[in-house]
């Protein structure tokens, strides 16, 4: 192994562990920069295995793009934090191979499922049934980890997996004499609580986040959800449980970096609806109030309307909008330099969404949905009473309302989510400090296995 000049050959691994122990202190220090995480990995090159880790990610993927997007911002920041590390992604997206992977991060496809209703799934693609999928996808699961043999394995959102798909895996993984660090990673809001809490009790979700679970995560703030007393956990989890801020894959904008309001350019509106699976009702509201009203429109206007799209129901936009004032792109890999240029953004209530809004948007326009969970309406209600966002329901998206709004916003000079970010009224750095966790973490754990 090469010795880098910050580690010395005679140093034992407990004197490499010690050492390391202390960076997170440091690293706290100078929260929501970029720099903190290359600073904090430049100390810990070449150092024993535990701290250059295997991390698997487990990410379900059954509707949208939310968890995958989530979890390779996520592999990202790991990958930086820990020079020499494996991340390896567990993914059932569609879309998986279109966006870059770093070096160190790479991804085994699951067969993709698509997501009906509330706990209403069938094949994506395969010609099987529910049950053989999942049992394949399952199989899968286990044989990756089984044969990557990670030292963190990291399930995103979903307990047990998609029906239960990633239970053997992490009961195999918890029989090992010196085991992965288990990690569940929890969004803000997963639906309401009444529905959540009986759905966790019949399915043995408390007992699995208590048992197969050295620790349990969430993406948000308890200012905006607190999924720990909303959601009842047992004080066997609760002491486990901390909070990391939002996963936004971005730094928080400062001033330079967003458009000025002294600009003579026209002011610029970005619709952005996800994966472009539900997204549809938004994107035609918005065409119909350009028809309308675009003579008296003062402002451009781009939309996203969403990867997952067909090229047909894209082209078929695009035609609708031949004549309009308007922009429509249909895959980018990262949203945030729309973001940081549109002087207000209309999206919907999903998790990225709102955490990439939060990061770098002025204004925000949010149309959540409600079926077939009320995540995005809890979400945006939530933002609306705190005075960040504004809120429109999907029934009131009629085109004088829409237009309305828009004005009525554009005309406010009151930029609340440039307020918020500057004075840090959340976290916005969460994959930053999942990465400080898992290196107190596995730096405790060096130190322990070290000692005679």
């Amino acid at each position: 192994m090469k010795v880098s000049p910050s580690v010395t050959a005679s140093e034992t691994p407990a004197q490499v562990g010690d050492r390391v122990r202390e960076l997170p202190a440091s690293f706290e220090k100078s929260r929501n920069s970029r720099s903190t995480l290359r600073t904090a990995a430049a100390s810990v090159l070449a150092v024993p295995s535990e701290l250059c880790p295997r991390i698997l990610i487990y990410s379900h993927d059954t509707f949208g793009l939310g968890h995958f997007r989530r979890c390779l911002k996520i592999a990202r920041a790991l990958n930086t934090l820990f020079p020499g590390a494996s991340v390896l992604l567990l993914t059932g997206s569609p879309l998986a191979h279109r966006y870059p992977m770093p070096d160190g991060v790479d991804f085994v496809k699951l067969p993709a499922v698509l997501k009906e209703g509330n706990e209403q799934y069938r094949s994506r693609s395969v010609r099987l049934s529910i049950e053989g999928l999942t049992q394949l996808r399952s199989e899968i699961i286990r044989a990756t980890a089984a044969n990557f043999r990670p030292d963190v394995f990291l399930v995103d959102h979903a307990p047990l997996g998609l029906r239960g798909e990633a239970v053997p895996a992490l009961r195999e993984l918890r029989t090992q004499h010196q085991h992965p660090f288990t990690i569940l990673g929890l969004r803000d809001i997963i639906d309401e609580p009444s529905r959540v809490i009986p759905a966790w009790q019949s399915a043995g979700v408390y007992e699995a986040m208590e048992n197969l679970y050295d620790r349990v995560v969430v993406y948000g703030s308890p200012k905006i959800f607190d999924p720990i007393e909303s959601y009842r956990f047992p004080e066997s989890i609760r002491s486990k449980t901390a909070y990391v801020g939002f996963i936004s894959g971005e730094e928080s904008c400062s001033r330079g970096t967003v458009r000025k309001a002294a600009t003579k350019e026209s002011p610029q509106v970005l619709i952005t609806v996800g994966g472009g699976e539900d997204g549809s009702r938004i994107v035609e509201s918005y065409l119909a109030m350009l028809s309308a009203f675009g003579d008296r429109a003062g402002f451009g206007s781009i939309i996203l309307p969403g990867p997952l799209l067909s090229a047909r129901a894209v082209q078929q936009l695009r035609s609708a909008a031949r004549h309009l004032p308007v922009r429509i792109r249909h895959f980018i890999p990262e949203v945030a330099p729309l973001l940081r240029r549109a002087d207000l953004t209309i999206s919907m209530g999903g998790y990225n969404a709102i955490a990439e809004i939060m990061s770098c948007a002025q204004r925000a326009l949010i149309v959540p949905r409600d079926t077939p969970r009320m995540e995005q309406l809890l979400r945006a209600r939530r933002l609306q009473e705190l005075g960040l966002v504004s809120l429109l329901r999907m029934g009131e998206l009629g085109p004088a309302r829409l237009f309305q709004e828009i004005t009525r916003l554009l005309d406010d000079p009151h930029r609340p989510l440039e307020a918020a970010r500057e004075n840090n009224l959340f976290a916005l750095d969460g994959a930053a400090q999942l990465g400080q966790l898992l290196l107190n973490a596995l730096s405790e754990r060096a130190r322990l296995r070290a000692e005679p």
